[in-house]
């Protein structure tokens, strides 16, 4: 288990470049950086009304890991809610 904690700055942008609904896990490219992060099904905001889409736009959270990710992970994207549940 990695314990993190969230950053302190904006919401971030990004896309959603792929998700198994079956593993419950993806990945989300930020709009800004083009880094990538992880992103877990229970990540999504508790108001999710649907399956998560490929290319769907997103706002995010980036969780601060309290201690150095393993070699190989990526950063844990959190709060995900699609950009149509913002307006």
């Amino acid at each position: 288990i990695i314990n993190y904690r969230i950053e302190e700055n904006d919401m971030r942008e990004g896309v959603l470049k792929f998700f198994n609904v079956k593993k419950g896990f993806g990945f989300i490219n930020d709009n800004e950086t083009g880094k990538r992060y992880f992103v877990r099904f229970c990540s999504f905001s508790q108001k999710l009304a649907r399956i998560p889409v490929v290319n769907s736009k997103v706002f995010f959270d980036v969780a601060e890991e309290t201690e150095p990710l393993p070699e190989g992970c990526l950063p844990l994207a959190v709060n995900v809610t699609f950009k149509e549940e913002r307006s």
